[in-house]
């Protein structure tokens, strides 16, 4: 009686890690590249096993600056060699793309493309264009997630410290890119790009972060001679994930501390090496975190505006 009781017990615990989801991160292959992995495809990719599955497709645009909001179940991404920015409804599968709009239209500089950094976090998406841009943008959405309302930019401190700001090179201001992600538990962004500073003799790689919580806290370099630029992802638990292109399908547990590599995994499509690397990834789980307090030049500050200017004309 009692072995029957303690194996209903045991069988009542496997069941339920069994049940237990898997720790993912989510990613998007491009145009090349890809090996095994099929083109302009998004895949959920199990850091533990390195399985990967077919989630969906960006139909023609070749993608980067991926984020996923797991509150309206959609990826965000833009136009790698311009500056649209679209959405992606996962829960209905294949081609359900939509355009949100030109971002150059919500305050990303003109001349700027979409193949820079992205990531979803506290109801809103965080980017930066490439190249050579010195500051971050934020975007909110409307409660269904496909219209915006509003924007802000993000200006880093001490940005001055690690990369020549405005030298007319691409790896000026925050870099080429690479990729950031955030850390849903504390706020702090972390960034993967290639950096130039005259003390550093000129151009590096760096891995870097910024408290989104902190604004006025300098950014932080972890490692200025990093191995390479990384594609970056949180799992569910907040490990941090990396991608290197031209790796092989190689993904990389990045130490915070650090950016020492913890360990590497193969990225698998039905139990075979994938080949392919993405071209950009993205972090999974509840996106929720610390308050953070953007610039005050955004669509709903210019709105109050108005709607104040629309009074005293009434008023008067």
């Amino acid at each position: 009686m009692y072995m029957k009781g303690f194996n209903l017990v045991f069988l009542l615990v496997w069941l339920q890690v069994l049940a237990v989801q898997a720790n993912t991160v989510v990613a998007v292959t491009g145009n090349s590249g890809n090996g095994n992995l099929d083109p302009f495809s998004f895949y959920e990719i199990d850091t533990v096993s390195g399985e990967s599955t077919l989630k969906g497709d960006t139909g023609t645009v070749v993608p980067n600056q991926l984020a996923y909001d797991e509150s309206t179940d959609h990826y965000y991404f833009m136009d790698h060699t311009g500056s649209n920015f679209y959405g992606h409804d996962v829960s209905t599968g294949t081609n359900t793309n939509f355009l949100i709009g030109d971002l150059t239209l919500y305050g990303m500089p003109a001349g700027k493309t979409g193949s820079g950094g992205g990531d979803f976090y506290n109801g809103a998406y965080y980017y930066t264009p490439e190249t050579g841009s010195n500051q971050i943008y934020s975007i909110t959405f409307q409660n269904d997630g496909t219209e915006i309302s509003s924007f802000a930019p993000i200006t880093p401190t001490g940005l001055s410290a690690h990369s020549d700001l405005d030298d007319g090179t691409s790896f000026a201001g925050l870099g080429d890119f690479g990729d950031f992600a955030v850390d849903s538990e504390t706020g702090i962004l972390y960034g993967s790009s290639r950096l130039s500073h005259t003390s550093k003799g000129g151009e590096y790689y760096a891995f870097w972060s910024i408290d989104l919580a902190h604004l006025d806290q300098p950014m932080v370099m972890i490692d200025d001679n990093a191995p390479s630029v990384y594609q970056l992802a949180f799992d569910e638990e907040n490990n941090l994930f990396a991608n290197v292109w031209g790796s092989g399908g190689d993904l990389i547990e990045i130490d915070k501390t650090d950016g020492s590599q913890l360990g590497h995994t193969q990225i698998l499509i039905g139990g075979a090496n994938a080949s392919g690397d993405f071209y950009d990834m993205a972090s999974t789980g509840t996106r929720q975190g610390v308050e953070v307090v953007p610039e005050p030049a955004s669509v709903t500050f210019l709105m109050s505006a108005l709607a104040l200017l629309f009074q005293r004309r009434r008023r008067s």
